[in-house]
């Protein structure tokens, strides 16, 4: 306690506090110190909430831009079914039931000699449900849960209406009270697994069965696919 005394630091502050007219001046220099530690803190925090946001926030922006992947798809209903697709710039090479189709944006094409013009029957157009598809929908429904898994995989799980993922899916215009739910899966760089409950539109259709219509879609390979480039034939 002596030695702070004879501080010759804290002997000049105790000569100038006992100055009326300094120790207002030295008062108003200790406001002035805290208030900036205090707005410093609170920048600081904000800065690291907004970084969090942002981190996140990129997550699903690189989803929804993803355009350069393979893709396994699991229909689950009765009976289940598997296809795999590698996407390339909007193209897809699709395999399924041990043969080859190619999708070029808007046509479907079943490869033979070379790749005919075809129809796949399948109660959903899978290959339409891309990354850009699937965000949209997200941006038109809303947050029902969030689960944080112990491996560090976050579950988001969306209700959307079944009016605007038709309206998306088929530019019809249903009045429908019902939704559907889509679970994105991600890691701490990208979205990994989508599931969709389709199970209320599939029960709309005429030929449906009494089971549930999930579909789920796994990436990998992302940024790793090699340009498309396929012969499709004639048509004059």
């Amino acid at each position: 306690m002596k030695k702070i005394k004879e501080n010759m630091y804290i002997q000049k502050f105790i000569e100038l506090w006992n100055i009326p007219r300094y120790r207002s001046l030295l008062i108003l220099g200790l406001y002035i110190i805290f208030f900036t530690v205090v707005i410093a803190s609170v920048r600081s925090k904000n800065s690291s909430i907004d970084y969090t946001s942002n981190k996140k926030m990129s997550i699903i922006q690189n989803f929804e831009q993803m355009n350069n992947y393979q893709v396994k798809v699991t229909i689950q209903n009765e009976p289940d079914r598997t296809l795999i697709s590698r996407v390339y710039n909007n193209r897809q090479i699709i395999t399924y039931n041990n043969k080859n189709y190619y999708y070029d944006g808007s046509k479907l094409y079943e490869k033979l000699d070379s790749y005919i013009e075809t129809e796949l029957m399948l109660e959903f157009d899978i290959w339409r449900f891309t990354p850009l598809f699937i965000k949209n929908l997200i941006d038109k429904g809303k947050l029902d849960s969030k689960t944080e898994y112990a491996n560090g995989i976050i579950a988001n799980n969306y209700v959307v209406s079944i009016d605007n993922f038709i309206k998306d899916y088929s530019n019809d215009e249903p009045e429908n009270n019902e939704n559907i739910s889509i679970t994105t899966y991600q890691d701490k760089e990208q979205i990994i697994k989508v599931e969709l409950d389709l199970t209320h539109i599939y029960r709309m259709q005429e030929f449906s069965n009494s089971s549930d219509y999930k579909v789920i879609l796994e990436y990998s390979l992302i940024g790793e696919i090699s340009p498309i480039v396929v012969n499709i034939e004639s048509s004059d």
